[in-house]
């Protein structure tokens, strides 16, 4: 049996502490985040864990997105003389692979990634 796609309002309902600031989200981008969640997340993959696993990834996507990003660091300059030179120091951020768990709503989809079936033909 196939499960219905995602929804804005799935997406709402499921991060319901920012559900005010999705509301801003031009039809365009709320398109973007859920065609790219139900693509992604393949009910092969997640079974019965798929409708969840959808609304905690677009969650998770629709929050990076209002969120502003960490940044490069901590700008240190040092001069003697004429002569000056700059760094920029490093931020604890995570591993690309990892910035899944950025978001409470990542970190649950995680979860969910983390426990599901995997058949051998996936």
């Amino acid at each position: 049996m196939a499960l219905p796609d995602i929804t804005w309002a799935d997406v709402q309902n499921t991060a319901i502490d920012i559900a005010d600031e999705l509301e801003l989200f031009t039809p365009a981008q709320r398109d973007l985040v859920i065609n790219m969640t139900n693509r992604r997340i393949a009910q092969s993959r997640y079974l019965d864990d798929t409708f969840d696993a959808r609304r905690y990834y677009a969650s998770h996507w629709a929050n990076m997105a209002i969120t502003p990003p960490a940044g490069e660091g901590t700008r240190s300059s040092e001069s003697i003389g004429s002569v000056s030179t700059g760094v920029t120091l490093a931020v604890n951020n995570p591993p690309p692979d990892m910035t899944i768990q950025e978001t409470q709503y990542g970190r649950s989809f995680w979860h969910i990634m983390k426990h599901r079936f995997v058949g051998f033909y996936n």
